[in-house]
C-alpha cells in the first residue's frame, strides 16, 4: 500500500485535471450557440434605438458588447493552446483553471440580464411619463372643449339672434309688401269704380243719344217738305255715330247681313239722292275691312309664336301635358333655409329695395308693370350661389302675395339659381314655362269647358312626356290662359336670378318667357293686370334691354343704394311707409352681421 496510494493520488489528480478540462471545454462550446450572439446584438440594437436618451441603457449595451468580445477572445485562446500546455495547467491550476475565460462567460448573461434590467426600467418611465402627458392633454382638451362649447354657445345665442333678426326683417319686408300690396288693390278697385262710373255715363250719353235720335225722326216725321222716310229706313243708316255702331255689328254676323243688305236695296240708293247729309250719314260697307285687323290682332297672342287654326282638347290635357311639380313651394323653403347665410349689409340693401319709388309704383299700380333689379353691378359680376339677398325679397314678395285671401292676385315664381345644372332637374326656359303654367292652374280654377282653341296643339294632345312640347307652344298655352282670365285679377310674375341663364343653352329660353311676360304687361287688350319682376344678383346684358329702353320706372340698380342717400339715388318719399326704415336697418343688420362674423374667426381660432 505504501508503493499503490501516491501512484491512486497521482491518477485521481490527472482525472481531477482532465475533467476540469473538460468542464471548461462545454462552457465555452455552450456559451457561443448558433443564433445567441445575433440575438444578444439584436436586442442590444432595440433597446438602443427605442430608449436613444437613457444612459444606463447606452452603458450596460456597451458592457455587454465589450464582455461578449472578451470571452469570445478567451474562447478562441483556450481552443488554440497546446494541449501538453493545457494538460500542465490544469494539474497546476486545478480548479481555477481558465479562470477568465469562464468568468467572461459568465459576465456575458449578468450584463445581458442589467440590459434588460435597465429597459424595463426605462420603458417603465416612459410609459409612467406618457401617462403623465395623455392625462394632461387630457385635461386640455377637456378644458378646450369646455371654451369651444361656450365659444359655440355663444356663437348659436349670435346665430339665433341673427335669424331672429332675419325673420324679424324679413316680417318687416312683409308687413311693407303687404301696405304696397294693399294700396295697389285699392288703386285697382278705384279704378274698377271710376271705369264703372265712365260705363254708366256712356250709357247715360248713349240713352240720349237715342232720345236725340228719336227726336230727329220725329221731327222728319212731321216735316215732310225735308223728306218722308219710310218707316223702315232709321235701319239703313247710322245718324251721327256710324263708327261706334261698327264693333257690335262685328260681334252680331246677323245683324250685320241684315244692314249690308239693306244698303244694297233700291231704297238705299233713293234715300241717298234726297236724305240730306245734316240729320244723315251715309255708312260705307268698306269700313268693316278697317275693323278685320284689329279684331283678328285682338284674339292674337303677342308671344314666341303664332297660333293656328287647330284645337286642343282641354284643361286636364294641359295638365298632363305639362306635368310639372311643386318646385316652387321646395324653392321658397330652400330660400328660408338659407336666410341666415345671405350677409347681414346685402339682406340691408335689398330691405332697402321695397322704399325706393320704382319699387313701390311696381307693387302699388293699378295697371300692368315691368320692373328689372340689378344687385352688385361690378365687372364680371354674374352672382355665385343658388340665392342671393334679392332672392330673399322674391320669396317674401311672391310669400306676402299667396298670404292674401282677397282671391284677386295671381303669384308666379321661378328661381334660375336653383335650375341651372343637369341634376339640378327640371331647367331652362321650358321649366320657367311649364312651371308658371303648372302654377297658375293651381291657383286659378279652369274649368275644361273653357275654349282653347287655335293653339295649334293637336299633334300635342295625345303626347305623353312633356319633352316633346316645344317652348313656343308652351308660351302659346300660357298666353292663353292669362288673357282669360277677369279684368279684377293681377298676375305677379317673378324671375329671379336671370343672369344665371345668360349663357348660350339657357339664355335663349329664358328671354322667350320673359318676352312673353313683357308682352302681355304691354298689351292692352289683355284684360288682367299683368306685373314682371326680374332680379340678378349681378349685372345683365340681354334681359336689361329687353325691358324699355330709358324708362327709369323699369330699372333699379342695388349698387346705388347706401347708408344715408337713398333717398338721393331714387327720390325716395320720406313721408312715405318704410323708406325712413330702411337707412336704420341697413346700418342695424350690418352690425349684427359684423359681431357674427368676429363670433366666427373666434370659434376657428
Amino acid at each position: 500500500m505504501e508503493y499503490v496510494s501516491p501512484v491512486l493520488a497521482a491518477v485521481e489528480v490527472v482525472l481531477d485535471a482532465f475533467q476540469i478540462a473538460s468542464d471548461v471545454r462545454a462552457q465555452a462550446k455552450d456559451a457561443f450557440k448558433p443564433g445567441d450572439l445575433e440575438r444578444k446584438f439584436g436586442d442590444i440594437e432595440i433597446f438602443l434605438a427605442t430608449f436613444p436618451d437613457d444612459t444606463k441603457v447606452k452603458t450596460a449595451a456597451v458592457e455587454l458588447v465589450a464582455v461578449t468580445l472578451r470571452a469570445i477572445e478567451n474562447t478562441i485562446g483556450f481552443f488554440l493552446k497546446n494541449d501538453l500546455k493545457k494538460a500542465t495547467s490544469t494539474l497546476f491550476k486545478g480548479k481555477n483553471y481558465q479562470h477568465e475565460l469562464i468568468e467572461s462567460i459568465s459576465d456575458i448573461e449578468k450584463k445581458s440580464s442589467e440590459l434588460v434590467h435597465h429597459a424595463q426600467t426605462s420603458h417603465i418611465s416612459a410609459t409612467k411619463q406618457t401617462l403623465n402627458r395623455i392625462l394632461e392633454a387630457s385635461k386640455l382638451i377637456l378644458e378646450m372643449d369646455q371654451t369651444t362649447s361656450k365659444k359655440l354657445g355663444d356663437m348659436g345665442e349670435k346665430l339665433d339672434s341673427v335669424a331672429e333678426l332675419g325673420k324679424k326683417s324679413g316680417a318687416e319686408i312683409l308687413n311693407i309688401v303687404r301696405m304696397l300690396l294693399d294700396d295697389g288693390e285699392a288703386n285697382r278697385l278705384h279704378r274698377a269704380e271710376v271705369s264703372q262710373k265712365l260705363e254708366k255715363l256712356e250709357m247715360l250719353l248713349d240713352s240720349k243719344t237715342q232720345e236725340n235720335e228719336r227726336l230727329l225722326q220725329e221731327i222728319h216725321a212731321i216735316t215732310p217738305r225735308y223728306l218722308t222716310p219710310a218707316p223702315e229706313t232709321h235701319l239703313l243708316t247710322f245718324p251721327n255715330r256710324p263708327m261706334q255702331q261698327l264693333p257690335f255689328l262685328l260681334h252680331h254676323p246677323g245683324e250685320l247681313a241684315q244692314v249690308m243688305q239693306l244698303h244694297q236695296s233700291p231704297m238705299w240708293q233713293q234715300q241717298q239722292q234726297w236724305s240730306p247729309s245734316m240729320f244723315w250719314t251715309p255708312f260705307v260697307p268698306q269700313q268693316l275691312e278697317a275693323y278685320a285687323p284689329m279684331s283678328e290682332a285682338a284674339a292674337g297672342f303677342h308671344g314666341v309664336s303664332p297660333w293656328a287654326a287647330t284645337p286642343y282638347p282641354s284643361i286636364a290635357s294641359i295638365r298632363k301635358l305639362v306635368n310639372m311639380t311643386d318646385i316652387d313651394i321646395s324653392d321658397l323653403e330652400a330660400a328660408d333655409e338659407d336666410r341666415g347665410l345671405i350677409p347681414g349689409r346685402e339682406r340691408a340693401m335689398a330691405k332697402a329695395v321695397v322704399g325706393t319709388t320704382q319699387f313701390r309704383r311696381w307693387a302699388v299700380a293699378p295697371e300692368s308693370r315691368e320692373l328689372l333689379i340689378h344687385g352688385d353691378e361690378s365687372p364680371g359680376r354674374r352672382g355665385g350661389g343658388e340665392f342671393s339677398a334679392l332672392s330673399l325679397l322674391c320669396a317674401d314678395v311672391v310669400r306676402a302675395l299667396r298670404n292674401k285671401k282677397s282671391g284677386r292676385y295671381v303669384s308666379l315664381v321661378f328661381f334660375c339659381g336653383r335650375h341651372v345644372e343637369d341634376d339640378d332637374g327640371p331647367r331652362g326656359g321650358r321649366a320657367m314655362a311649364r312651371s308658371f303654367i303648372h302654377q297658375l292652374l293651381r291657383q286659378r280654377p279652369f274649368g275644361d269647358d273653357v275654349s282653347l282653341d287655335g293653339l295649334g296643339l293637336a299633334g300635342e294632345a295625345g303626347s305623353s312626356s312633356s319633352s316633346s312640347v316645344s317652348l313656343g307652344i308652351l308660351c302659346g298655352i300660357f298666353g292663353r290662359l292669362v288673357r282669360l282670365l277677369p279684368a279684377d285679377v293681377i298676375v305677379v310674375s317673378v324671375i329671379d336670378g336671370v343672369s344665371h341663364y345668360e349663357k348660350d343653352r339657357l339664355e335663349a329660353g329664358m328671354l322667350a318667357v320673359l318676352e312673353t311676360l313683357l308682352g302681355l304687361a304691354r298689351d292692352d287688350n289683355v284684360a288682367a293686370a299683368v306685373k314682371v319682376l326680374a332680379t340678378s344678383p349681378g349685372r345683365t346684358d340681354t334681359v336689361q334691354k329687353t325691358f324699355r329702353a330709358g324708362d327709369d320706372a323699369s330699372f333699379l340698380s342695388m349698387a346705388r343704394i347706401r347708408p344715408g342717400n337713398q333717398a338721393r339715388a331714387f327720390g325716395l318719399d320720406r313721408s312715405t311707409s318704410g323708406s325712413d326704415m330702411a337707412e336704420s336697418d341697413l346700418d342695424r343688420d350690418s352690425e349684427e352681421s359684423e359681431d357674427v362674423e368676429e363670433g366666427s374667426s373666434e370659434s376657428d381660432s
